[in-house]
C-alpha cells in the first residue's frame, strides 16, 4: 500500500511539473510574438473544412476577409488561422485551427488599452489578463450566439468605461503582438508565476468560463 501511495504521489508530482514547465515556456514565448506569428498566403487544404463554414458565417454578417496565418506553438506544431474585419462593428473575427479542432475570437479594440474578447474556447481564460483587457469565454456555442455575447459585452464595456467604437485604423499583426507581450509581461510580474501554471490549468480555466463579462476587478486577474 505504501508503494502505491509513493506512486500516486510521484505522478502527481511529476504531472505538477510537466503543467508548471509548459506554462513557464508558453508565457516566455509571448515575450516574442514575431517569432510566433507568420502570414501566409496559402493554408493547406484540411483547414478549409473548418474555415469554410465560418468564412460563409462572417461574410454574412458583414466581414471581409483580410489574411491567413500561422500561430508557432512551444511543441514546435503550429495553429492555421484567419481573420476577418468587419468596418462598421470594428471587430475582429478569427479563427484557429488544429486538426479536427477549432476555435474562434472577437475582438474589438477600443484602445491601446481597452479591449473586448469573446472566444470559444476555455484556454483564452487560462492566462491572468489586464483588467482592461475585457474576455470571456463560452464553449459549445453556436457562431449566432457567441456573436451575440461578444455584441452584450461590448455594451456593458462600453457603459463601465463610457467609450464609444474607435474610428483608427487597426493594423491586426501590431495589436496582437502587443498584446500577447503585454499579457506576458503581466504574468511574470505575479509573485511566484512559475508555480501558478497547475492552478490556472486545472482550477482557473474552468472557473472562469462560460461568466460573461460584467463588471471590472482588480488591477489583475490571477
Amino acid at each position: 500500500m505504501n508503494i502505491i501511495i509513493l506512486i500516486v504521489i510521484s505522478l502527481l508530482l511529476m504531472l505538477v511539473y510537466v503543467v508548471n514547465t509548459t506554462t513557464v515556456k508558453a508565457v516566455k514565448a509571448l515575450l516574442n510574438p514575431d517569432e510566433l506569428l507568420e502570414a501566409v498566403g496559402h493554408i493547406d487544404e484540411m483547414f478549409f473544412s473548418s474555415y469554410q463554414p465560418f468564412d460563409d458565417w462572417v461574410t454574412a454578417h458583414g466581414y471581409q476577409h483580410q489574411c491567413f496565418f500561422l500561430f508557432r506553438l512551444i511543441n514546435g506544431g503550429f495553429l492555421q488561422c484567419a481573420a476577418w474585419w468587419n468596418e462598421e462593428q470594428q471587430t475582429w473575427a478569427l479563427i484557429y485551427c488544429l486538426p479536427n479542432k477549432m476555435n474562434i475570437d472577437f475582438v474589438t479594440q477600443y484602445s491601446n488599452e481597452i479591449a473586448v474578447t469573446t472566444a470559444s474556447s476555455k484556454d483564452a481564460v487560462l492566462l491572468p489578463h489586464r483588467d482592461k483587457a475585457y474576455l470571456q469565454a463560452f464553449t459549445g456555442l453556436s457562431f449566432d450566439a457567441l456573436y451575440a455575447k461578444h455584441l452584450a459585452a461590448r455594451n456593458v464595456v462600453e457603459d463601465i468605461e463610457k467609450i464609444h467604437l474607435s474610428t483608427r485604423q487597426q493594423d491586426l499583426f501590431v495589436s496582437l503582438k502587443q498584446a500577447l507581450k503585454s499579457q506576458a509581461e503581466l504574468v511574470m510580474r505575479l509573485p511566484f508565476w512559475q508555480y501558478r501554471g497547475v492552478y490556472w490549468y486545472f482550477v482557473r480555466r474552468h472557473l472562469k468560463v462560460n461568466k460573461p463579462i460584467s463588471k471590472p476587478a482588480g488591477n489583475l486577474r490571477a
